[in-house]
Parts: structure tokens; sequence; C-alpha cells
């Protein structure tokens, strides 16, 4: 629900198919949003008719029979006018795990799916080849030119493509080989001749982009170059650091390099920091927990994307038998120009002058802070220390 709301794509209307207890839909009503639910159990009543985008939330990984597995999905399938929205669980992300856990929620069967597996059983059902939005969220479109257009958005928001946005679009294109681009759209040809006179210039252009982010060299010069501007954070033998409101302004090989990881994670923008390890072709993406709005925030997952071998593996944080890894000295991360900088520098600039503090490795647990500042007799208030209070 939150990647179709986040890309604009709830159309004329939406239907939550299998829609349990309705929340989503009485949310999204709240909102303005034109959306109506079904669900066998708890809305048998309710509307199953089609709609522009329909979402299929945790259904599937519910369903123990394959044959009926694929009948839902079909159905589901067939009520959509414009843009089919998936979700299944996947083993390790903890995000599902932490629903699963709300002791509100019945439990029975649940598959725990890989992203191979549900992008085959979508592909297969649908037979159109789908696009990973958010770690075992996929969505589906029924049209080329919808498809085109999203992925374009996806690059470059909805205004003109600039060269270097051209440039990773296409791209990004070539990686993918999607068959919806088989046919360049009119808006899109446009733009080429504008940029590179034909398409064939423009492509060519693009596979050279593609390989160069191939090329460890060149990606670690990259790295180099956004360090020296201050738009991420370099650790030389560990990699480049920044958060993903940067994305858009690192080089366009950069780009690129993310852009490949996100065809197998999901949105950059569902993380808040993006790490490219600069000579190993890889790439991790960190969620934070309260990472703009806290001046320590709590590390509550990692997925780390190998893209040589086409691999994404989750490391959990949260619901360990210890608390979640502090960030300390976030200020390092952030880019010049951002509104949270000096608030988040003079905090760190504060904290790094506590006595008796050993900040080597990752620095200390949570409840150890909190010991070492009751004894200086201060607490965290927003992004200040300040004199505590009896």
């Amino acid at each position: 629900m939150a990647a179709l709301v986040r890309h604009g794509l709830l159309g004329q209307g939406l239907l939550d198919y299998g829609c349990g207890d309705g929340r989503d839909v009485a949310t999204l009503r709240a909102a303005g949003a034109v959306a109506h639910g079904w669900d066998p159990l708890s809305a048998p009543s309710g509307p199953k008719s089609a709609a522009d985008a329909v979402n299929l939330g945790y259904v599937l990984n519910g369903i123990e029979d394959p044959v009926e597995r694929r009948r839902t999905l079909a159905a589901a399938w067939e009520l959509t006018r414009k843009v089919l929205a998936v979700a299944v669980p996947l083993a390790g992300h903890s995000a599902y795990a932490r629903f699963h856990s709300d002791p509100d929620v019945a439990h029975g069967f649940d598959k725990q799916f890989t992203q191979q597996e549900i992008d085959a059983l979508v592909g297969g059902v649908t037979g159109l080849q789908p696009i990973v939005v958010a770690p075992g969220v996929v969505l589906v479109f029924r049209r080329d030119d919808d498809e085109q257009g999203f992925l374009r958005r996806r690059v470059a928001g909805s205004g003109p493509l600039a060269k270097d946005d051209l440039l990773v679009y296409l791209a990004l294109q070539v990686f993918e080989r999607r068959r919806s681009f088989a046919s360049v759209p009119a808006a899109l040809a446009t733009e080429i001749a504008q940029w590179f006179g034909d398409e064939s210039g423009a492509l060519d252009a693009a596979r050279v982009l593609l390989f160069s982010a191939g090329n460890v060299d060149v990606v670690a010069a990259a790295c180099d170059t956004v360090a020296q501007t201050r738009l991420g954070h370099l650790e030389h033998g560990d990699g480049l650091y920044f958060t993903n409101r940067q994305l858009a302004q690192v080089p366009a090989v950069l780009r690129v390099f993310v852009g490949c990881g996100e065809q197998l994670y999901g949105d950059a923008c569902a993380c808040q920091v993006v790490k490219i390890h600069d000579r190993s072709g890889k790439l991790t993406f960190h969620v934070y927990d309260e990472f703009w709005g806290q001046p320590v925030p709590k590390l509550v997952e990692r997925a780390k994307v190998d893209l040589r071998r086409q691999r994404v593996d989750f490391f959990a944080y949260d619901g360990q038998p210890h608390d979640p890894q502090p960030l300390y000295f976030k200020s390092k991360w952030l880019a010049e120009g951002d509104p949270m900088l000096d608030d988040q520098r003079a905090f760190d600039t504060a904290l790094a002058a506590l006595p008796g503090v050993e900040w080597g490795g990752f620095g200390p647990e949570t409840a150890q802070l909190t010991a070492i500042l009751r004894t200086s007799s201060l607490r965290i208030d927003g992004f200040a220390l300040v004199p505590a209070t009896k």
C-alpha cells in the first residue's frame, strides 16, 4: 500500500483483495482516496470489482496449496485495470517479523518466500516481468507505457529528463532487459533526439555508462568525488556512505550502481542510508529507526546486495537479545546544506566532549550511554544535551 501511495498509483480507485480487518482501506478513505476491500472471511460482501490499482498484500503467504495460491493471484490480476501490487514476507526481513510478532494478528500457515520465488510466481501467472519496489513487494503493470512511465519517474521524477537522468534511465533498461522497452514511448523519443540525436547513439552511451558501473576503478573514483564534494562520507577500506536524500545528486555511474541494486532490493527510499562497497561490486541499504528524528538513531536492518551474484542478504538487528546498534556522530553522513546538519553537528560536538566514553568501534550500547549521561547529570532533549532534572 505504501508503495502504491508513494508512487501515485492509486488512479481512480483501489481494491484491497484480501483486506483483512480493512484498516488500510479505512486509512486511505480518511485521506480522501477511493478505495474498497474484499476478503473471503472478514468482508465477503465487499465489492469484488475491477479497479485501477489492486493490492494483494500478505495474502499468498497464508495459502498452503500452490494451485490455490496461483488461482488467487490470477483472480486479483483479472480485476486489475492498471497495476497490481503483491506483497509477501521474505525470510529474514525484519519488517515482516515485527508485524508477525503482533499478538493481535492471528497466525496459521505462513510461507516465507525468496525474492526469486515471488518474481517467478507473479511473472508466471501474469506473463509479465514484475518490478521490485521493496523487499517482498512487486508491481505489475497491464500496459507497457504505464510501466515505462513508472520506471522513468522512478529515476528522475515527472519533469523533463536531463542528459544524465536519461542516461541512467537507459542504462538501467539495458541492465534489466525489460520487454516493455521494445517500443520507445513518444516523449522519450523526443528527449533522446534532443540529447543524442537518435536511439542508437543514446543506447551506445547508456551501455558505456552501465559497463562503467562494473569497473571498480571508475566506481572508486566516483566515490572519492562524492566525499570531496561533501555529499557523503568515505571510509577507506570500507565504503561510501550517503543518505537517500543525496542519491539524485551523486555521479551518474553511482546512480546506475545503486539502481541495479534497487532492481533486487526495491526503492532506495525504503532505507535511509546507502553504502557503496567501492571495490567489491556490493552495496548495502541501511534501515534505521527514527533516522531523521533522533540524534542517535538505531540500526534496524541491513540489506547487502551482491550485484555480481544477484543476491540480497538481510541482517536484522531489532528483536535481538541486545538493543539495536546506535549510530553515533550522524553528522558525518549528512551532506552540506542538509537542513538537519547544524543541529546534528552541535549535538555530535557535545557528545564527543563527554568524559569517560570509548568511541572506538561502534561506540557504547544505548544502556551504557544512558548510564554515562546520568553520571554527568545530563540527558538528551531533541538534538541537545541538557542538564538532567530530578
